[in-house]
């Protein structure tokens, strides 16, 4: 007999301490029982989709009340198609969620894009503004030019008729006669100057490109 049954015998140590002093709690003690864990919900019926399910213990069966398909108990919620197809679902919503998110990004650009454009556009548009005023003011400077060139050539026959009728007349000019030459010579210059001047300004106006 060991030591240990001879401690039980007594119910206490040889020093009279009681036993948990020496071997703590043992299987001598009161334990609680373990709570059964819960059986698991049963799936509907794979064949009809019937939701009664009967179970049978004593033969490992269960069975569905409705079209009598059955199965053993711990592979009737065994569904390796579905499973596989339920995996497969959750893949194409993650792959569905990332090209959702693409699709938005997308959506962004193409928003800057066209406020870009639109800017563009409305930029365009000024610019061909600005060409018309340029070939408005173009216009208006050859038509300008060509009233100063029909000028100078009127001038031009007055003082050359001016001269042949003077010189025809009498061999020396008077003062008025003179006053009046010179007089049509400073506006000619001072058309001729005016008329460089505006082609001079032309040339060196910027050009606008399209």
């Amino acid at each position: 007999m060991s030591k240990f049954d001879d401690d039980m015998a007594r119910g206490c140590l040889p020093t009279g301490e009681p036993l948990e002093c020496a071997y703590g709690v043992g299987w001598w003690t009161e334990m609680p029982e373990e709570e059964p864990e819960p059986e698991p919900e049963l799936k509907p019926c794979p064949f009809c989709g019937g939701t009664k399910i009967c179970t049978e213990k004593s033969i490992n069966l269960n069975y569905c009340d409705n079209c009598s398909a059955e199965s053993n108990v711990e592979h009737w919620n065994t569904r390796p198609i579905e499973d596989e197809l339920r995996k497969r679902i959750a893949a194409l919503k993650g792959v569905i969620e990332i090209l959702e998110d693409q699709q938005r990004d997308v959506k962004n650009i193409l928003i800057d894009k066209n406020l870009h454009i639109d800017s563009l556009y409305e930029e365009g548009y000024k610019l061909q503004q600005r060409i018309a005023e340029l070939e408005a003011e173009v216009t208006k400077g050859h038509e300008l030019q060509d009233s100063y060139c029909d000028r100078i050539a009127e001038l031009e026959r007055d003082f050359d008729m001016l001269f042949r009728s003077s010189a025809n007349k009498q061999p020396r000019k008077n003062t008025q006669t003179l006053t009046f030459e010179y007089g049509m010579e400073s506006e000619i210059d001072q058309l001729t100057a005016r008329w460089r001047q505006e082609r001079q300004d032309d040339k060196s106006s910027p050009e606008v490109q399209e």
